[in-house]
């Protein structure tokens, strides 16, 4: 029933897919694919039913019945599109990584946008249970860190490829801004707008903890004469939810309007405060200052890394003094030491490879022409 009423509100196209080097698997692979590649250069295949095309859905009932009609389906688009690559960014649904057993003549790329958690190895063992003989596979995988090498190898059969975050790397940090000095310390916020009735109780801890440090962090920032910025997660016509339960204080909140939002915020900024964030872990790839403090472990839960509740940059406990002496040690180290500090402690979650020139000398050489600079 759900799949008729998926069905049903699908947008049915009725033109042949055209050929192109580059066809994007699922939709959501745009957020990578925006990156690379130019949008006139790729054709796009839809796998959760948001449009399908009648020439090919025709031509599979025609050529392979009814009988796995899904996986036909989208063999005889790529078969169309006839692309060089097939290209997806990292879901939590492994299906992808069954297409090259079904069809191998393109090469299968996946990029990791961001971290990973079991919930994908157990969707992954789950496939095995049922497949023992056939392995899940890509030509290339390209992981955010060292650490999800060793995991994923253990899943998939694919060449990996640590690159760093696509948009980290998108976003460089030029020499004029290393060389200009910052008055910006940056808090980023977790938190999502929602409408009272929707705030449960952990939510609602959620919120006073944020509340809690951003306000040790205002009077910091009015002592040592500092911009405080916000970047936060929500759009320009949710910023009342912010006056609403932080109230309104000496600093500037910014909507996300897009990616460069928060990114632009990074670069500029002298010092970072975050709580659980992978945008956190973003910037001390590029070598910022940070600090986090999570309300659950560090960094965030899906890692699958153990680590102890206080580090040389983060704690589990909370209070204006703990603040205060993590921000002035973190900024008493020069450059090489913090460096050294970072990369010793999450060095292999998240690689930061400026202008993402690893991935593009891999597309490169598969000859791949249209890629953006």
């Amino acid at each position: 029933m759900n799949l008729l009423l998926k069905l049903l509100k699908a947008k049915w196209v009725f033109a042949k897919p055209k050929k192109k080097e580059v066809l994007i698997y699922d939709n959501m692979s745009k957020i990578g694919a925006k990156f690379l590649f130019n949008k006139n250069y790729y054709e796009i295949l839809y796998v959760r039913y948001e449009q399908i095309n009648i020439n090919i859905l025709f031509k599979t009932i025609m050529i392979n019945g009814l009988n796995n009609i899904k996986d036909n389906y989208k063999i005889n688009y790529v078969k169309s599109v006839s692309p060089k690559i097939v290209f997806s960014t990292f879901s939590y649904n492994p299906t992808f990584f069954r297409l090259k057993n079904l069809y191998p003549n393109p090469t299968y790329i996946c990029l990791s946008i961001s971290s990973c958690d079991e919930r994908f190895f157990g969707l992954c063992e789950n496939y095995y249970k049922n497949n023992s003989t056939q392995k899940l596979k890509a030509d290339y995988l390209f992981v955010v860190g060292d650490y999800y090498k060793e995991k994923m190898s253990r899943y998939i059969e694919t060449k990996i490829i640590n690159i760093g975050s696509i948009k980290n790397n998108f976003y460089i940090i030029d020499e004029e801004q290393r060389a200009k000095k910052s008055d910006v310390i940056l808090f980023i916020s977790q938190v999502y707008a929602l409408q009272e009735k929707e705030i449960s109780p952990s939510y609602k801890a959620k919120i006073e903890n944020e509340k809690k440090i951003l306000l040790s962090l205002e009077k910091y920032c009015i002592e040592k004469n500092f911009k405080l910025k916000i970047a936060t997660r929500n759009k320009q016509e949710e910023m009342s939810f912010y006056k609403i339960n932080f109230g309104e204080g000496n600093w500037t909140i910014y909507p996300r309007t897009d990616d460069s939002t928060s990114y632009n915020l990074v670069n500029e900024s002298f010092f970072i405060i975050f709580t659980n964030s992978f945008l956190g872990l973003e910037a001390l790839s590029k070598g910022k200052r940070c600090v986090a403090f999570p309300p659950e472990e560090f960094p965030i839960q899906r890692f699958g890394k153990t680590f102890s509740n206080q580090g040389p940059f983060w704690s589990l406990t909370f209070n204006e003094k703990i603040m205060k002496n993590y921000i002035e040690k973190i900024l008493s180290y020069d450059d090489d030491s913090w460096r050294k500090i970072v990369d010793q402690n999450v060095g292999d979650l998240v690689k930061y490879n400026p202008g993402n020139s690893i991935l593009k000398k891999t597309l490169h050489d598969l000859k791949i022409k249209n890629i953006l600079n």
